[in-house]
């Protein structure tokens, strides 16, 4: 069970990371997955 929270937190905090790093270079769409 914490293994799969600390999977959804970092899966979150990653999203949130990608989406900030969009949100201030929406020039730069590159496919980086």
């Amino acid at each position: 069970m914490r293994e799969i929270g600390f999977g959804y937190i970092l899966y979150s905090y990653f999203i949130f990371i990608m989406s900030f790093i969009f949100s201030i270079s929406p020039f730069s769409k590159s496919p980086h997955l």
